[in-house]
């Protein structure tokens, strides 16, 4: 017995409608990206705290950034396969209070500090700039594939597709208050990758 009795769905007379709610979200987003400026990147772009420390015993990464974030907006990465050591990314000078946030919740005998260290300004500069170069080229790359294999026309309006998309998420992004940080930059580049098959199967 099938679910959907009647398949026919009139997907492009609802267009217009998805134009303007697409158009919308995209320039509201992005006028938030622009007003928020700095505050939209995380510390691998703006620079900060870096913190790696290890557990007596095994933590989860979600639970360890619960506990960060009482404190200030930081990442937090598990290293290892035993749950106790953990990296953490954190705003510039935020380091003590993430410390000491951890030392009330679990104790200061149950953690110790392998690494505390800072992320300079010019490295953020050229983690941004080489995202940036490496969005540019994969699109430039993606325009001259799809020229040779189909259309320059159908190269173009995939091109285009994929800008949007992108635009779209980091709209949505930005309306949610996210930061950007290299796993973000990374997961853009998968939507792109997804975003050119989806318009080339269509």
């Amino acid at each position: 017995m099938g679910i959907l009795r009647d398949t026919r769905f009139d997907f492009l007379g609802k267009r217009y409608w998805t134009y303007l709610f697409s158009f919308v979200v995209i320039v509201v987003g992005l006028s938030v990206f622009a007003s928020r400026g700095q505050k939209n990147f995380g510390p691998d772009f703006t620079g900060g705290d870096l913190l790696q420390i290890e557990f007596s015993s095994p933590r989860s990464a979600a639970e360890v950034a619960k506990a960060v974030e009482k404190t200030t907006v930081a990442t937090v990465q598990s290293l290892g396969t035993e749950g106790k050591e953990f990296l953490i990314r954190s705003g510039p000078g935020t380091s003590p209070a993430v410390l000491q946030n951890l030392y009330e919740i679990y104790g200061k005998d149950s953690l110790t500090i392998k690494t505390n260290t800072s992320i300079e300004p010019s490295m953020s500069f050229s983690l941004r700039k080489k995202a940036l170069q490496a969005f540019i080229w994969g699109m430039v790359g993606i325009l001259l594939y799809l020229t040779v294999r189909f259309e320059f026309r159908l190269a173009v309006g995939a091109t285009l597709a994929i800008i949007h998309d992108i635009c779209f998420c980091l709209a949505v992004m930005a309306l949610a208050r996210q930061q950007i940080d290299t796993p973000v930059v990374a997961a853009f580049l998968t939507v792109a990758g997804y975003s050119v098959n989806d318009t080339v199967i269509i």
